[in-house]
């Protein structure tokens, strides 16, 4: 799922809700910096750090939701 925020910065979120790890490959088709955050049955918009590239690789723990913010 994507969309823009209010402001105009593209937002991606990636959803897990299987029993063990899995990887998403995003062609972001763009060389900016985004900024994750997740939420699970443990966490609550914990910070996981910043990706750049054309390509991210996200690996989503189960029963998760991470939500990646263009800078």
């Amino acid at each position: 799922m994507a969309w823009k925020t209010p402001t105009g910065k593209p937002v991606l979120v990636v959803t897990n809700r299987g029993n063990a790890n899995y990887t998403f490959t995003v062609d972001t088709r763009t060389t900016g910096t985004f900024r994750g955050y997740r939420y699970g049955p443990s966490t609550n918009m914990d910070s996981i750090g910043a990706k750049t590239g054309t390509t991210l690789t996200l690996t989503v723990p189960p029963l998760s939701i991470e939500f990646w913010v263009h800078d």
